[in-house]
């Protein structure tokens, strides 16, 4: 939880101990521990919660412990931040929600625990595992590429690439493979054929989908089903 103070003061506790907060000031703090709070004049406040998995997708890992109170000049981006999110209008388009969350919560990190430095090998990490789970979510969608996952991430194509490339791997390797696992998936527990499958799972045709189950699996897709039928 981070509650910005725009106006006035507050005071926020945790035991024994107390916390004070004035404007052009915050505190970040875990609800995995309960505080008490007070205020002893009109004050204004903007509240942002997060949950602490969605910190660890990008990297900036938070720890339960005491309040934090941060200053400028970083929470004033964070404040820019906020204004300009509040001022545009609702949009239903999902890469531009992530993007702005995920830029939402670095600048958070950044303006708030300034004294927790990224660690870029557990950002690369974690911005990996965000943009697989991403993935994952929308195989079946035949358009799926790597443009529009780079800008659901905040991400140049470049810099997607980059993240696959670390571990010895490319992204459209990945989605070809995640694709695959799934035919293979619904060859055992369906009866879609090949023509469909190949469609539900954006490959060009049954024989394209044939020639990479082939090479993955060693053997064709009608095959690997028939023998699968037979063991079971």
């Amino acid at each position: 939880m981070a509650l910005i103070v725009e106006s006035g003061e507050l005071s926020l506790a945790q035991g024994e101990r107390w916390w004070c907060a004035r404007a052009g000031q915050a505190l970040l703090w875990s609800t995995d521990l309960a505080v008490r709070m007070r205020v002893t004049q009109p004050t204004t406040t903007r509240h942002v919660l997060a949950p602490r998995a969605a910190f660890d997708d990008v990297g900036c890992r938070l720890v339960p412990g005491p309040p934090h109170v941060a200053r400028l000049p970083g929470l004033q981006l964070l404040r820019s931040f906020l204004d300009t999110l509040a001022a545009l209008p609702a949009s239903s388009a999902t890469d531009v929600e992530v993007a702005a969350r995920n830029a939402l919560l670095e600048l958070m990190w950044g303006a708030l625990r300034p004294d927790l430095p990224l660690d870029p090998r557990a950002l690369g990490i974690s911005r990996r595992a965000a943009v697989e789970r991403f993935v994952d979510a929308r195989l079946d969608d035949p358009g799926l590429g790597v443009e529009e996952v780079a800008a659901a991430h905040g991400l140049s194509t470049r810099s997607l690439a980059r993240l696959f490339q670390e571990s010895g791997d490319t992204f459209s390797g990945v989605l070809r493979a995640k694709r695959l696992a799934r035919v293979r998936e619904d060859l055992v527990t369906g009866a879609l054929s090949l023509e469909a499958l190949a469609r539900r799972w954006g490959f060009v045709d049954a024989s394209h989908l044939t020639r990479r189950f082939r090479g993955v699996y060693g053997l064709p897709p009608h095959e690997y089903r028939m023998r699968a039928r037979a063991t079971s």
